[in-house]
């Protein structure tokens, strides 16, 4: 608490001037999206789930007749 106290008057000036700013930018778009794109990709490609039945479901179909 006393370091954020004594940043505050130094935050605003130092922060932006570095790239405090355009920091929490990109991390507030970019991590919404990292969990939805890995995500994505694993439901519809499904590395382990549709892969897994379109691969059981040919092989299960002229298996079982």
């Amino acid at each position: 608490m006393e370091f954020r106290m004594h940043i505050n008057p130094a935050s605003p000036p130092e922060m932006p001037s570095p790239g405090g700013a355009p920091e929490i930018t990109p991390s507030t778009p970019m991590e919404p999206e990292i969990p939805p794109a890995p995500e994505s990709p694993t439901g519809p490609l499904g590395p382990d789930g549709p892969e897994v039945v379109p691969d059981t479901s040919p092989a299960e179909v002229p298996q079982t007749e």
